[in-house]
């Protein structure tokens, strides 16, 4: 299991206070923090075009963490529902709640 680092900048931007930060700082300490290669760039630029040819909008964000995931051969877990678009159109895998 890792943690995309556009997925970590997220997470600590959505703090509403230092205290609450660092409590999130200590429990994602134990996930490796994978930064994106030019690659996964690249994929990502790639599954951006394909899905606004398919008339999904999307965040490049999003396209980045598929790309990641695309390229590490991995599920993604996500409660966000744009990810099901990409990948309807993509080689994502999606793990789901039971």
């Amino acid at each position: 299991m890792f943690v995309p680092g556009i997925v970590l900048q997220e997470l600590l931007s959505g703090t509403r206070s230092a205290a609450q930060r660092r409590r999130l700082e200590e429990i994602l300490e134990g996930f490796e923090v994978r930064t994106a290669s030019v690659e996964d760039h690249r994929l990502a630029a790639t599954i951006r075009d394909d899905c606004r040819r398919s008339g999904i909008a999307t965040a490049a964000i999003d396209c980045l963490i598929t790309a990641q995931a695309i390229r590490a051969d991995a599920h993604l877990f996500t409660l966000d529902r744009d990810f099901d678009r990409i990948a309807a159109i993509s080689n994502l895998r999606l793990l789901r709640e039971p």
